[in-house]
């Protein structure tokens, strides 16, 4: 008996440049032949292939993933075998056998037997891996890795903890406090880490700093441009376009933006700063936010604005003029949290 196929040619409901289809559950084969976007709470089927971009507002189930574009799930990832020949981002955990990845990709945490990817790998917090890694740039995780085998990056940078054994083919950096910086093309080797990312901000400097005549969209494609190739930057390709948008506005009302820019005056390069359309968001609109700060409220539309915000709020809270407890109410009241259960996340996370 041949295996049931369901193919999504183009759809009658679009978004953007994308169709849109309702998650389904089947025991076959799912083939979206155009670039989609699906909606619900499981993507389920034996084997799912996506011949351009696959953005999943949900989770995903199969023995075998194939996409040959870019991957977006906001849930989690729960295969056989996942191949992406685009960027892959994970918002949830990815539990696989084997991983294979094309570009530069975000993925929150991972428990699988083999990755491999071709470009450099950022991932949120825990790697779990049992058999082989091998990432061909740089592997960033912003808690630690785990695991046993073959172990190969051009350079690995973790936060807390490395606990692999097994063939180690380069250099690994413990750091106690990280601000996610990577580069992708330097092997960084035996480079001090800090140096080497002191002298990356020297250098990004002295490229803004020729921008200075160009107009904004110029200059933001410039700095995004360097910035996607060049992971050291992956908060700045955030953050810039964001703060170019807050310079349209009257002043910073809501306490989403306020981190935003909290986190943009720390990592931004002082020539880029003193941009003309970008100083005045960093100096008089923070300023006079920060006046009204108490009373200001966090709205964010999604969960990766809600993730960005946190994490800002985690590294630079020390600079706030309110207390990290009245910072993280703020956040976590947004969800429906009540104070006391915000507090007990906050001392466990920050001690």
């Amino acid at each position: 008996m041949s295996e049931t196929i369901m193919q999504f040619n183009s759809g009658e409901q679009i978004v953007g440049s994308k169709n849109v289809a309702q998650a389904v559950n089947t025991d076959g084969t799912i083939v979206f032949n155009e670039s989609y976007i699906v909606i619900g709470d499981v993507l389920k089927g034996s084997t799912i292939h996506a011949t351009y971009d696959l953005t999943v507002l949900g989770s995903i189930s199969a023995n075998k993933l194939v996409v040959n574009g870019d991957l977006l799930v906001q849930g989690d990832i729960e295969v056989g075998d996942l191949e992406c020949h685009g960027q892959c981002v994970c918002l949830g955990k990815i539990t696989a056998k084997t991983v294979s990845l094309g570009n530069i990709s975000y993925l929150a945490t991972i428990d699988s037997n083999e990755i491999f990817s071709s470009d450099s790998l950022f991932v949120g917090s825990t790697m779990d891996i049992r058999e082989a890694v091998d990432i061909n740039g740089m592997l960033v995780a912003g808690e630690g890795i785990l695991g046993e085998g073959s172990f190969s990056s051009d350079s690995t940078i973790v936060n807390e903890y490395f606990e692999f054994s097994g063939e180690v083919q380069n250099k690994v950096y413990e750091l106690s406090e990280m601000d996610f910086s990577v580069l992708s093309d330097i092997r960084i080797e035996d480079v001090d880490v800090e140096k080497l990312i002191s002298a990356l901000k020297d250098s990004f400097s002295m490229s803004v700093k020729k921008w200075g005549d160009l107009e904004e969209e110029e200059l933001i494609q410039n700095v995004l441009n360097i910035a996607k190739q060049s992971p050291d930057f992956v908060l700045l390709t955030i953050l810039l376009p964001i703060i170019s948008e807050l310079s349209y506005q009257k002043e910073i009302d809501n306490f989403r933006d306020y981190l935003y820019v909290l986190g943009a005056k720390n990592i931004f390069p002082d020539e880029l700063s003193k941009y003309e359309t970008i100083e005045p968001v960093l100096t008089t609109m923070f300023d006079a936010a920060t006046m009204a700060l108490e009373r200001m409220v966090f709205r964010s539309n999604d969960l990766n604005e809600f993730s960005i915000s946190l994490y800002i709020l985690s590294a630079y809270h020390s600079q706030l003029p309110i207390s990290l407890e009245e910072a993280g109410d703020k956040l976590f009241s947004s969800v429906g949290l009540r104070y006391s259960t915000v507090d007990h996340v906050w001392r466990k996370q920050n001690g």
